[in-house]
């Protein structure tokens, strides 16, 4: 029955530039900028708190009274990229199993580990440094809570536990723990959770006869959860692969436009302040949802991701060096941000006299940590990053090959 459905798949019109799957830098790219967008939000947040709508002090500069309007509230707009990296790996863990030259089933079984020796060292590295500058006095994050509008970072204080409790704890609830340590961690536990779920969905699609009804049902069960936008990404992935009718809706600049634009400034709304459990609306008339746990800023990374996964002008304008570059070291650069903000950033402005309220003094942090970070990322990608892809491409052949 799963070839039946391959075969069925392979009569789908296709044309001939459109690009396969493993050419798609423009992928790349929006990971790296997904990733900028996180760091820029966390440098607002340590530094410029005022840029949020919901911040409980009115902006003291005009970088944080321009932050809270759109375009300038969209680089700041931290669950608009955490959602477009969710819908992103249901995409990029899709397409190679989808359309005509999908990969056999015994090779998505090995992707199930992959998964698994891809993400982890990222994590342990990022926690272990945390603990260790911890440990020796070079986080400074907790001098910046007594400012009210930082006093969420009060809570941040878990390397302070004796070592054999963090050991214990560890041990039972690694990622809890490593989240713990650096709070952006807990997306990877997410995006385990919804890779595993995307690699189920592609087994029951090749047994199946209407393997669209299952994304359906699979999408309303996990409406308000995080995991809906692994499953969009794989409807994405499956239209971009089967469906000519996708790329031509797609194509269309009157359509494609105003739906990116549209898309955007969704992303740019249900903006979180530092700490705040509750959701900001920045527009009254815009009524708060539950979908995909960060509502229309998931809509918005959809709608987004769609128009230039379906449009190939735009595949090719955002398919550049830097851009791939950038996206290269993105997991590096996401998951040790807040830990040079927390050192080095915090540092810098702690050291200087009334340095909270010295628009100069705060630029630098911001500016230094932010490189300092990208920097990290870029050393990153070489020590763990792509250690951790051949460790895991070693581990899906070990598991993927037959036994006899």
């Amino acid at each position: 029955m799963g070839t039946q459905i391959l075969d069925l798949n392979s009569k789908v019109s296709r044309p001939n530039n459109h690009p396969a799957p493993d050419q798609i830098g423009a992928l790349e790219t929006l990971r790296g900028l997904g990733a900028v967008i996180v760091l820029i939000c966390h440098l607002a947040a340590f530094f410029f708190p005022a840029s949020f709508p919901n911040s409980p002090t009115a902006p003291q500069f005009p970088l944080e009274a321009w932050l809270r309007w759109f375009p300038g509230s969209l680089l700041i707009s931290g669950r608009f990229a955490v959602s477009l990296f969710f819908v992103l790996s249901g995409v990029v863990l899709s397409l190679r199993y989808l359309g005509p030259k999908a990969a056999a089933e015994a090779d998505l079984a090995g992707a199930v580990v992959k998964r698994l020796f891809r993400l982890l060292p990222m994590v342990a590295f990022a926690a272990l440094a945390t603990l260790a500058l911890g440990r020796v006095g070079f986080l400074f994050h907790l001098q910046f809570a007594q400012t009210p509008s930082l006093a969420w970072l009060s809570t941040l204080n878990e390397w302070q536990k004796p070592l054999h409790e963090l050991l214990r704890q560890a041990w039972y609830r690694p990622i809890t723990e490593a989240t713990a340590l650096v709070p952006p961690l807990y997306t990877i536990g997410l995006e385990i959770q919804g890779s595993f779920l995307v690699f189920a969905l592609l087994f029951l699609m090749r047994h199946v006869q209407r393997p669209r009804w299952i994304l359906g049902v699979t999408l309303l069960i996990f409406h308000s959860q995080s995991l809906a936008g692994f499953v969009a990404g794989l409807m994405l992935a499956e239209a971009f692969q089967n469906s000519a009718r996708f790329r031509h809706w797609a194509s269309q600049v009157w359509i494609a436009i105003p739906t990116l634009l549209v898309g955007l400034w969704l992303g740019s709304q249900q903006l979180e302040g530092p700490g705040s459990a509750e959701h900001a609306v920045a527009d009254s008339f815009l009524p708060p949802i539950h979908f995909g746990q960060y509502g229309w800023q998931m809509i918005g990374a959809i709608l987004v991701l769609a128009v230039i996964l379906g449009n190939k002008t735009l595949l090719r304008y955002l398919d550049f060096p830097f851009g791939r570059w950038l996206g290269s070291i993105s997991y590096g650069l996401y998951a040790i941000h807040f830990t040079v903000l927390s050192s080095l950033g915090c540092w810098i402005v702690l050291r200087t006299p009334n340095g909270h309220q010295d628009w100069t003094t705060l630029l630098t942090a911001a500016v230094v940590s932010g490189l300092a970070s990208i920097a990290a990322g870029w050393a990153l990608r070489g020590l763990i990053d792509r250690p951790s892809q051949r460790l895991a491409s070693w581990a899906g052949r070990f598991f993927a090959r037959p036994r006899h």
